[in-house]
């Protein structure tokens, strides 16, 4: 680690004792935290915060901090996020006023990089990163860090149930919640889910709706299928013509992140289904 060692006799004021008290502990922190990303594909990780809150397919996002390029940096907070795009980091430098120089003149001297969020189908620059790709979170990098030579995770990496609304105070995961129009069967059988370390997304519970709006919820990128899935459910679903067979719904967890019922043709929307179910992320 790099350290200052002043000696006696009046060390002189240079640039240089800044640049090198600056860059030991820059030195310090990628060493720290390049250990995270240990058997991650990804170059970036979100250490706290940035966390979503959707309710309508359009999410709003915490602030928090990321180490990228070297660097550990705020994120700033954002309203209004398209879930069903692409998330990605945009690196931005912001300074504080200017200092008076002994020259007469004022500079900028405090400099701040920070990260800017925003959704889109591409990228607005191709420095700026994606997350699930090139940003990659906390909890989801560790799990990978523990990864032993033949396959084996500690049992301490394996997710535990979260539940997608926000029941008893309790945080959804990367702001999983029921749609609007949705809620829960019962208390007990309120609707989870959990990812394991093979990147299986395992989901249960029971929800109900009486107006039959098609998507239940919003899967993050990183619990999201490469393409779509379609699952069968255990459901009191009553169909006209018995089109479907009466007692089952139809899931399709699509790779924008949707988890929707195709209703076909329903006799009446005053429905329950049975969300036990698995499917692996991309």
């Amino acid at each position: 680690m790099k350290k200052l060692q002043l000696q006696p006799g009046g060390v002189p004021r240079k640039n240089d004792t800044f640049v090198h008290l600056q860059s030991g502990l820059t030195e310090s922190l990628t060493a720290m935290c390049t250990a995270f990303l240990t058997h991650n594909t990804a170059t970036a990780v979100v250490l706290h915060g940035c966390e979503f809150s959707a309710t309508t397919g359009i999410a709003n996002m915490t602030p928090g901090s990321i180490f990228a390029d070297g660097e550990i940096c705020k994120v700033q907070a954002v309203n209004g996020l398209d879930m069903s795009l692409n998330i990605y980091f945009e690196k931005s430098t912001g300074y504080l006023p200017p200092l008076l120089y002994a020259d007469g003149n004022l500079k900028y001297t405090y400099a701040e990089n920070i990260y800017i969020v925003y959704a889109a189908a591409s990228k607005n620059d191709p420095a700026d990163l994606q997350l699930g790709v090139e940003v990659v979170r906390f909890d989801t990098a560790m799990k990978n860090v523990v990864n032993f030579d033949n396959g084996a995770f500690l049992p301490s990496a394996q997710d535990s149930w979260r539940l997608i609304n926000n029941f008893l105070g309790q945080p959804p995961i990367n702001g999983i919640l029921l749609e609007l129009d949705w809620t829960a069967f019962n208390f007990n059988a309120r609707p989870k889910i959990k990812k394991t370390q093979t990147n299986i997304v395992c989901v249960s519970g029971e929800v109900q709706t009486t107006v039959g709006t098609p998507i239940i919820f919003w899967l993050p990128i990183e619990y999201r299928p490469t393409q779509d899935v379609r699952i069968i459910c255990r459901s009191n679903a009553q169909y006209t013509n018995n089109a479907r067979g009466n007692g089952i719904a139809e899931i399709v967890i699509g790779y924008d992140g949707r988890v929707a019922f195709e209703n076909g043709s329903l006799a009446s929307f005053n429905l329950v289904i049975s969300l036990d179910f698995t499917f692996l992320a991309g």
